[in-house]
């Protein structure tokens, strides 16, 4: 690995070392906060999905961000 790139990753390991470690002063489970997240994000792209009547490669990234807006949107409710 680039050294410059061994470094970022590094950074990042502590980086979550510390998010975990303060999560769990703050008596939370980092693991189902985790879950819960990945959760949301399955739910969100399948409407995304759903919502879709062409290729996702043909939608820009400006139609993909109104449509994932949208998504959010409907499972706030």
């Amino acid at each position: 690995m680039h050294e410059e790139k061994a470094n970022q990753q590094a950074e990042l390991g502590d980086i979550l070392f510390t998010l975990v470690n303060l999560a769990r002063w703050s008596e939370l489970d980092p693991e189902a906060a985790l879950q819960g997240t990945n959760q949301r994000f399955i739910q969100r792209f399948s409407l995304l999905e759903q919502a879709c009547d062409r290729p996702l490669s043909d939608y820009t990234l400006e139609e993909l961000e109104a449509l994932w807006q949208t998504a959010k949107a409907q499972l706030a409710k």
